[in-house]
């Protein structure tokens, strides 16, 4: 693998999320997929045993691809990997889209981005969770890395609410379920 290929690989990886383990004269370092305030990918300390290496992942700031760039021939990309959840999403969770890395074609689930919707359903893969948006008759699937719970000042029961809108110059009142 050419260090361009390497560097292409590497890159994709961490877009999806996983991290990415190198080695280099005997030595371990991981590349994670969350990026430090220059918008590079975060490290662990090098070590000389990947699990020591794990210990420290993300506890540094990362690598410019310019960096990268001139360093990854000498590196050995292992196998990469995703670090579990200590709680798995569950069926009936009310739950905030991130983003749609399953299908970024999909007009429909890029505009459920941003929004809150309640988990339909688990795939026995245990990744993905499907979701109804109301205006399908088929629940969408969502990586469960595209879904967290959503933050406090995103959560608003308006049930029974009142709202007022405008289309084209006439004035409605409706009550949201």
């Amino acid at each position: 693998m050419t260090s361009e290929q390497k560097l292409k690989t590497l890159i994709k990886n961490l877009q999806l999320g996983f991290h990415c383990p190198m080695k280099w004269n005997g030595d371990y370092q991981i590349i994670s997929p969350f990026k430090d305030n220059a918008g590079d990918y975060r490290t662990s300390q090098w070590s000389g045993a990947l699990e020591k290496a794990e210990q420290t992942i993300s506890s540094l700031s990362g690598y410019a691809i310019k960096v990268l760039e001139e360093r990854i021939a000498d590196w050995q990309l292992l196998k990469p990997f995703k670090i579990a959840p200590e709680k798995s999403v569950a069926v009936g969770d009310m739950v905030l889209i991130l983003m749609n890395n399953y299908d970024k074609g999909s007009v429909l689930m890029n505009s459920m981005v941003g929004k809150i919707f309640k988990v339909d359903e688990v795939a026995n893969d245990d990744e993905t969770v499907s979701v109804f948006n109301g205006e399908e008759n088929y629940p969408l699937w969502f990586g469960k890395s595209d879904v967290c719970y959503p933050y406090e000042s995103e959560q608003k029961d308006l049930s029974g609410k009142e709202v007022k809108v405008e289309i084209d110059g006439k004035k409605y009142v409706a009550v949201i379920k």
